[in-house]
């Protein structure tokens, strides 16, 4: 049988604020990547992440939330092969835990008095951070897992209009799952091994 293993991985960046119009969206890679077979019977997501609907907090915000992003990522990328090769793998099933899909806004410091009246400053930094979880399990419990969190941001300028803002928070919310999905390749790779087909 195999032994548990247990590994997680943290991708970080941070991009100055650039105009959108500049430098387009970025075309999300993984979409493009052949689906990782697993040898398992089923996948199954579990959404264990509560967004307070807040700020700072900002991705409920978003037009297509964060959570879906992850769901259409573990339907294009993770799947189980159309014939099982053996009566362990019927036994078995992934799940795939989405532990935290978030978007924090943060203020950041500008100048004031005369200085300030002709500068124009970076007044806040938008950070999304995901984390998801790959476990593969049995009728005695887990047998492996991987798991894998990226994180991006992007600042704004004093005065960014709110249909911008979102521009940006789409943004690094699509930079963070492209990051996510290589991390999380080379991860279950690594520890899932021998349940990739």
């Amino acid at each position: 049988r195999f032994v548990w293993f247990v590994s997680v991985f943290v991708f970080s960046l941070h991009v100055a604020s650039v105009p959108l119009s500049a430098q387009g969206q970025q075309a999300p890679a993984w979409q493009m990547k052949p689906p990782l077979l697993l040898d398992v019977a089923k996948i199954t997501v579990e959404n264990t992440y509560v967004s307070p609907g807040a700020r700072p907090h900002v991705e409920h915000l978003l037009s297509k939330p964060l959570v879906d992003m992850i769901q259409q990522w573990v339907n294009q990328r993770l799947r189980t092969p159309s014939t099982m090769g053996t009566m362990a793998g019927t036994a078995r099933r992934a799940v795939v835990t989405i532990e935290q899909a978030s978007i924090v806004e943060m203020a950041l410091p500008v100048s004031g008095g005369i200085k300030g009246f002709f500068k124009t400053d970076q007044s806040e930094r938008y950070e999304a951070t995901l984390r998801v979880r790959v476990a593969i399990i049995d009728e005695s419990g887990q047998l492996a897992s991987a798991t894998a969190e990226a994180k991006r941001s992007r600042t704004v300028a004093e005065g960014t209009k709110d249909k911008e803002r979102r521009d940006v928070w789409a943004q690094v919310a699509n930079e963070a799952l492209i990051d996510l999905d290589a991390r999380m390749e080379t991860e279950m790779r690594v520890y899932l091994g021998p349940f990739l087909r």
